[in-house]
């Protein structure tokens, strides 16, 4: 069953072409990466899917249902987390669904996914650092059961530790608590693309930008960044981004 089905035709930005002919299946259970240079409408494709962005030709189905707002089971983490700084931590994820009502115990669960203290939950925004702040923006996400989840550069601001811990409490939530939901993140970096995605989708440079590629990845998690299978497929993945740059760069005026 698919999630997300993605048809943009084209889509501008001050009469500029950002993307174009850009199509994108994301099945039930999977995990796929989009990889991009920065400003190559990583964050514009997100935008879109999510429904905050209506001003394009072409059409966004999930769940069966073609978008036309914000969608309720879809969760977003975007590179701005923007936590309500009127509101504890509690609330602010609470807030995802205010009317069926989210347990104080849930919300402790998800912090504890997600790394942080129990105790975090009555501290403000303003009171976190950045990668706390990362870390409580995914757990709002999933705090209403999404059956899409869209992270756009969620993990850019974490140490390397802390992005390493991040990966395996989502792949594990994945694996243990909703194996059924479909995760499409966008980024710019290369071992996270490799790291985390089964499929790992490939944008170009120019403008309009379109898909060049779409690598279907069988290596089994946890992976291993040492195994020659995953040097060769971070080899693969930079050069096919560094030939489309050089390529960019040689045809333009």
């Amino acid at each position: 069953m698919s999630k997300l089905e993605l048809h943009i035709e084209k889509k501008l930005f001050q009469e500029v072409p950002i993307l174009e002919k850009v199509r994108l299946v994301v099945n039930e259970g999977d995990f796929v990466v989009v990889l991009g240079p920065s400003g190559s409408g990583k964050t514009t494709l997100l935008r879109v899917i999510a429904g905050l962005d209506r001003e394009y030709e072409g059409k966004v189905v999930i769940d069966g249902k073609t978008v036309g707002g914000p969608n309720g089971n879809t969760g977003v983490v975007f590179q701005d987390v923007r936590l309500f700084p009127w509101m504890t931590i509690e609330r602010n994820i609470k807030f995802v669904d205010s009317k069926s009502g989210i347990s104080s115990e849930k919300v402790e669960g998800l912090l504890e996914f997600v790394g942080l203290e129990k105790t975090v939950r009555k501290l403000y925004p303003r009171q976190l650092s950045g990668g706390m702040a990362k870390r409580v923006g995914l757990a709002r996400a999933l705090a209403n059961n999404p059956s899409l989840l869209l992270l756009d550069e969620s993990f850019s601001e974490l140490d390397a530790r802390s992005k390493f811990e991040l990966y395996e409490s989502l792949l594990a939530y994945k694996r243990e608590h909703n194996p059924t939901l479909a995760i499409l993140l966008v980024t710019h970096d290369i071992d996270e693309a490799a790291y985390l995605g089964d499929r790992i989708v490939i944008l170009g440079d120019g403008r309009p930008t379109t898909i060049l590629r779409d690598v279907m990845v069988s290596l089994p998690h946890p992976r291993n960044r040492k195994d020659p299978k995953y040097i060769e497929l971070c080899a693969t993945l930079m050069m096919q981004l560094i030939s489309n740059i050089d390529h960019e760069v040689k045809s333009s005026p």
